[in-house]
């Protein structure tokens, strides 16, 4: 007979570190999920259905999903887990969504820093590379 020893696993990861994890990769593939779900649906020649749509229905269904990006998603995900009593005293459980809200805004980050520099609170600044 052969021993197999098992390590411990409680040795490998702390039950916040899985939190941490799990929130923050399902946010991250659900974010771009999402994303990938809305571009589909607004620039594909497959999304029949939107395409049968007058151009002021095409105009309203596009502002919808414009309006509403992950990002805000996901900040108000981490809001709610640090606010809300109930995510506080369910210490894993707003763990992963505190974490899961943030895997949405990273997944999102390049529409979030947009938003930003639109409406001025981040300037992004080009460097030209120099003749030598």
């Amino acid at each position: 007979m052969v021993a197999i020893t098992i390590p411990d696993i409680s040795l490998l990861l702390s039950v916040v570190q899985i939190a941490i994890l799990l929130g923050f990769g399902s946010g991250l593939f659900a974010g771009e999920a999402f994303a990938k779900f809305d571009g589909s649906i607004k620039y594909s020649d497959d999304t029949g259905w939107f395409k049968k749509l007058s151009k002021w229905e095409q105009a309203l269904a596009s502002m919808a999903m414009d309006s509403m990006h992950h990002f805000q998603i996901g900040l108000l995900m981490m809001l709610i887990s640090k606010t809300n009593p109930w995510f506080i005293n369910h210490t894993a459980i707003g763990i992963i969504l505190y974490y899961y809200g943030l895997g949405l805004v990273v997944s999102d980050w390049k529409d979030f820093k947009h938003v930003l520099e639109r409406l001025g609170f981040v300037k992004t600044i080009l460097l030209e590379e120099e003749d030598n």
